[in-house]
Order: structure tokens, then sequence, then C-alpha cells
């Protein structure tokens, strides 16, 4: 069987943005996981009126 591969420099380029564009998705999965928490500790304090949206803000900025 004949196996077709692509000259090295185009191999490399493609890795090289394969590698950019999964580290960006990386990133983003982890944010996003920290907004989720972020969501689900304060979400339900806020309607509870347990705490008020400064409050809120504060313990948000501390987080991130």
């Amino acid at each position: 069987n004949l196996v077709i591969a692509p000259p090295a420099h185009i191999d490399t380029a493609f890795s090289v943005e394969c590698s950019t564009l999964l580290k960006r998705v990386a990133t983003s999965l982890a944010e996003s996981a920290t907004l989720a928490a972020l969501r689900d500790t304060l979400l339900p304090r806020l309607l509870s009126g347990e705490i008020r949206v400064p409050e809120a803000e504060q313990l948000a900025d501390e987080v991130a």
C-alpha cells in the first residue's frame, strides 16, 4: 500500500497551526468551567437574597 505524506514544511506548519488552535480550545474550556462554577456558586445565593449584587461582584473579582 502506498501512503502519501505532505512535504515536511507543510506538515510542520499544519502542526503549529493545530497546536495553537488546541491551546485556544483548552483555554476556553478552562474559562468555561470557571464561569460555570462561579454561576453555580453565586446564582442560588443571589436568588435567595443571601448576598446582593455588589457582594457577588466582589466575590467574582476574587475568583477571577
